[in-house]
């Protein structure tokens, strides 16, 4: 058993190949809108019946942000693994400002899922205990920013929801409220909805080597992902399973730009080249490769009357390709 373990951890440094698989794309109707905020109206509200909703501010001055907030209401029916990601942010057309990414994830106890692919072999065993969702305009999430201070320019404002398994909403409403503080001058607002949302568990990588054993390990080696971004690339990891082990990250930009990263975290303490968990892009065609191994073990952050066990997590990658509002 011991050699087993020795053996896969070693097959995580191995070279990366290049091909990747194709992922599952979900599509919403686009649509923008645009708005202007005058020296009198300082508030704004807007709505989509969409997974996506972006939110474009415009202007030459800093822009104050008193408040920022959202409801996501919608109707969800399905068998799945109960993978469910509602996030919002703050960008600029380069880089991700403000982050806030919230991932339910339950197994059932007794599930497990095992791939391997070598050469001509080729099994997978999923026998993960799958969830019966059912709501009917349920309040599926909320969030609020306040008092937040942006630099002349444009920015947006963006809202997302999305299962990565077999679960699909049957209506997703977000509405959203945004109020500016007295201070701003000559803001622009402009709206838009929709895009491609490419949402993947762990099961959907193309992999030479997959285990998830909850709570106990998750490993996987060689998970290859590939996209292509038609407009803007907004990405991120809802949940990646290295709090309390090692993973490698690989990726291929469009211009053939290569960026490796090896991320260690043990009990808190992390190494890592950059923060490699979100990000925004350019059009064209992107390759992910991932490789990492975590293990359930204790939290020394609490040891004591508050000692408690970490479970090994799996991984989830999503992207984004939207289009982002424009200006007059």
């Amino acid at each position: 058993m011991k050699k087993i373990i020795v053996f896969m951890i070693l097959l995580l440094f191995i070279s990366f190949v290049e091909d990747g698989l194709s992922p599952l794309i979900n599509l919403n109707q686009e649509r923008q809108n645009k708005y202007s905020i005058g020296t009198n109206s300082l508030q704004f509200y807007g709505s989509a019946n969409s997974s996506i909703y972006i939110i474009g501010i415009y202007s030459p001055y800093k822009i104050y942000l008193d408040d920022f907030s959202f409801i996501i209401k919608g109707t969800v029916k399905g068998n799945g693994s109960n993978g469910r990601c509602d996030a919002y942010f703050i960008l600029n057309e380069t880089a991700i400002e403000f982050t806030r990414v919230f991932y339910a994830y339950t197994y059932m106890k007794g599930s497990k899922y095992l791939h391997f692919k070598l050469g001509p072999l080729n099994f997978t065993c999923d026998d993960r205990i799958l969830w019966n969702t059912s709501f009917s305009n349920a309040t599926l999430h909320w969030g609020r920013w306040r008092n937040v201070s942006l630099p002349a320019g444009k920015w947006y404002l963006v809202i997302t929801i999305f299962w990565d398994d077999k679960i699909k909403p049957d209506e997703i409403h977000i509405y959203a409220w945004v109020n500016f503080s007295s201070r701003c001058k000559d803001v622009q607002i402009s709206t838009a909805e929709g895009g491609k949302i490419y949402a993947l568990w762990y099961g959907k990588f193309d992999s030479n080597l997959i285990i998830y054993y909850p709570p106990f390990l998750s490993i996987m080696i060689n998970g290859k992902a590939s996209f292509y971004i038609n407009n803007t690339l907004i990405y991120f990891f809802p949940l990646f399973p290295i709090s309390k082990g090692v993973g490698k990250i690989k990726w291929v930009y469009p211009n053939g730009e290569i960026d490796k990263s090896v991320v260690f975290n043990w009990h808190g303490f992390r190494l890592s080249k950059y923060d490699f968990c979100c990000g925004v892009g350019g059009p064209g065609e992107y390759k992910l490769t991932l490789s990492y191994w975590d293990r359930m073990s204790l939290d020394l952050k609490n040891i004591g009357i508050n000692s408690r066990w970490i479970d090994a997590n799996p991984v989830c990658f999503a992207a984004l390709d939207v289009k982002l509002p424009e200006f007059e």
